[in-house]
C-alpha cells in the first residue's frame, strides 16, 4: 500500500469516526430529552414521533459506515496454511 492510499484510507476512516461521534452526540441529546415529561398537545407528540423516526432512519442508513469503523480490520495472513495433511495424502477435513 502506498503512502497516498494509506493516507486516503486514514482520512476516510477519520471522517467516518467524526460522523459517528456526531450521531452519538445526537443520541445523547435525545437521552436527555427523554427525561422531560411528554407534552399534552397531540400535534407536538406527533412531531416528536416524526423527528424520532427520521433519526432512526438516518442511523439505519448509516449502519454500514458505522460497522466499517467499529469492526477491527483483520490483517491478511501471509503464513502458509497450518492445516495438516492426513496420512493418506489428502487434507484433514475441517
Amino acid at each position: 500500500m502506498t503512502n497516498d492510499s494509506a493516507n486516503h484510507g486514514f482520512m476516510v476512516e477519520w471522517r467516518l469516526i467524526g460522523n459517528v461521534l456526531l450521531e452519538l452526540g445526537k443520541e445523547n441529546t435525545l437521552t436527555e430529552l427523554e427525561r422531560e415529561p411528554l407534552p399534552d398537545d397531540l400535534e407536538v407528540i406527533r412531531q416528536l414521533i416524526n423527528e424520532h423516526q427520521d433519526f432512526m432512519d438516518g442511523l439505519s442508513a448509516r449502519q454500514p459506515e458505522i460497522d466499517s469503523v467499529c469492526k477491527p480490520m483483520r490483517p491478511k495472513s501471509t503464513a502458509p496454511s497450518s492445516r495438516r495433511t492426513s496420512r493418506i495424502g489428502g487434507r484433514v477435513p475441517g
